[in-house]
C-alpha cells in the first residue's frame, strides 16, 4: 500500500467525523438528488481537504476535460491518490449513498463498494419505519460476512442518516477473506443527534 494511503487511512475516524460533521448539516433536507449532490460535493471539499494529490473526486475524473463534477465513475464517491504518472496511485476510500429505504438496495450498492480496492469503505443510508436500522446493519453483516474478500486492515463503516440524528457502525477487518463472523459495532463518539457533529 502505498505511503500516502497508509498515512491517510490511518485517519479514518477524523475522516469519517468529517463526513458526519458537513453532511449533518444537510441531512433531511430536499430531496433524494439534493441529499446526493450534498454527498458529492462534501466528498470533493474534504477531499481536497486530506488529500494533495487526489486525482479523482465523485467518481468523476476532475481535469479540464470533466464537464460535472456529479457525474459517477465506478461509485458515488471515489478519492483516488496520485496521478497516472507515479507509482502511488491508488484508491484510498469508497463511498456509496443509499436512500430507498430497502435493505436489498442498500446491501446491493455496498457490494459495489466491498469490490473496490480501498482501504476505507463508506455505505450511508436511511432507515424508515418499514425497514428500521436494525434490519439494515443485519443485512449489511449477512453481506459482510459471506464476502471472501476483505483484506486486513480494511475499515467498514455503516452511516444511518435519519430524523435529524445519525448512527455509525463501524468494522475492521482483522484478516483476509472470509469472516464469517462479521458484525458491525455502534460507533457512539461517532453517533449522536445531527447537531451534535457541527458542534
Amino acid at each position: 500500500m502505498p505511503t500516502e494511503i497508509k498515512q491517510l487511512r490511518a485517519m479514518h475516524r477524523e475522516i469519517v467525523a468529517s463526513i458526519i460533521s458537513r453532511l449533518s448539516k444537510t441531512a433531511d433536507t430536499g430531496s433524494t438528488k439534493d441529499w446526493t449532490d450534498a454527498v458529492k460535493e462534501t466528498m470533493h471539499d474534504l477531499c481536497k481537504e486530506y488529500l494533495s494529490s487526489c486525482e479523482y473526486y465523485a467518481g468523476t475524473h476532475r481535469g479540464a476535460d470533466c464537464p460535472s463534477r456529479h457525474r459517477e465513475w465506478l461509485l458515488d464517491a471515489i478519492w483516488w491518490v496520485g496521478t497516472k504518472r507515479n507509482s502511488s496511485n491508488g484508491v484510498l476510500l469508497g463511498l456509496e449513498s443509499e436512500w430507498r429505504d430497502s435493505p436489498d438496495e442498500v446491501i446491493s450498492d455496498f457490494e459495489k463498494v466491498l469490490a473496490m480496492k480501498t482501504p476505507i469503505k463508506i455505505i450511508l443510508f436511511e432507515e424508515s419505519k418499514k425497514h428500521p436500522e436494525a434490519a439494515h446493519i443485519k443485512a449489511l453483516n449477512e453481506l459482510c460476512g459471506g464476502w471472501s474478500q476483505h483484506s486486513r486492515g480494511d475499515v467498514l463503516y455503516a452511516i444511518n442518516f435519519h430524523g435529524g440524528r445519525h448512527d455509525t457502525f463501524f468494522y475492521e477487518a482483522d484478516k483476509d477473506g472470509a469472516i464469517p463472523n462479521f458484525a458491525f459495532r455502534k460507533e457512539s463518539k461517532l453517533s449522536g443527534p445531527d447537531d451534535m457533529a457541527s458542534s
